[in-house]
Parts: structure tokens; C-alpha cells; sequence
């Protein structure tokens, strides 16, 4: 059932050229946040939108990446086509996202390069191998003569 908050924000996604995919998936969002009060979101407040929050986070235990669709769909519903005057950032955070490790090369075994996250697991062999072929690379570093 379509209602007239549904093709009102549909539009305003349209107005603003959003991608068809991501309109898709912020009424989805939209709907969901709706389903879980049993109340369209016209209704709702501030205080419902941080008790959803807290769901998405404690309960449903959703990734960062997941939550931060959830959010984004909420700010475009309340800022652009319900055009509440609220404060976004403080009331509608997005949640941190957490820091990727860099990605650094490992030699595996002699032959070819791997790919490594720092703070993996490793074997003491492969750490041992790691250890070696890093201070072998400092020391040619070091000691070239200059260009």
C-alpha cells in the first residue's frame, strides 16, 4: 500500500537525483522504522528515532555499514520531506565506523606475495618470515647509496 508520506519522499528522491537503488532501500528503511512502532513515521519523534537506534545497535546487533543506511534514510525522510528544523548531527549520529587495518605485503613460503592485515593471526613461522623480509627491505633502504 502505497501512502502519501511513501510518494512524497519517493519524489523528493527523485527531485534530488538519487540513485534507484538507494531509493529503494531508504523506503525500505523507512518502512521497517515504521513496522517497528506500528505508527507512520509522521508521527514519530525524536525520542522514538533514538529508541530505534538502539535496537538497530543492541538488539538487531547490525554492522556500522547497516546502521548507517538506517540513518541515512531517516535524516532524508525527517530533514528534506518532513523538513523538521532538528539539529541532524546530535540528533540522528551516525555511528563509527571502525578503523581498517592497513593491508601490507608478506612474503608466503619464498614464492609470491600475500596479502596481510596487520593484527592478524599469523603463524610464528609466517611472523618469522614477516620479521626478515621487513629488516632485509630497511636495510637496502638504508644503506643505497644516493641517487
Amino acid at each position: 500500500m502505497t501512502t502519501p508520506l511513501r510518494e512524497r519522499m519517493t519524489e523528493d528522491m527523485k527531485i534530488r537525483n538519487l540513485a534507484l537503488n538507494t531509493q529503494k532501500s531508504y523506503l525500505e528503511q523507512v518502512s521497517r522504522f515504521a513496522r517497528y512502532f506500528g505508527k507512520s513515521p509522521a508521527v514519530l519523534g525524536q525520542e522514538d528515532i533514538r529508541t530505534y537506534q538502539f535496537y538497530l545497535t543492541q538488539e538487531k546487533k547490525l554492522a556500522p555499514g547497516s546502521i548507517v543506511i538506517a540513518v541515512s534514510a531517516l535524516r532524508f525522510l525527517y530533514k528534506v520531506t518532513l523538513r523538521q528544523a532538528w539539529d541532524f548531527d546530535d540528533m540522528i549520529p551516525a555511528p563509527k565506523t571502525p578503523k581498517k587495518l592497513p593491508v601490507i605485503l608478506s612474503p608466503r613460503g619464498g614464492s609470491g606475495v600475500s596479502r596481510l592485515r596487520v593484527g592478524e593471526q599469523t603463524s610464528h613461522h609466517s611472523d618469522h618470515l614477516l620479521c626478515r623480509r621487513l629488516t632485509y627491505l630497511r636495510s637496502r633502504l638504508f644503506t643505497s647509496a644516493p641517487h
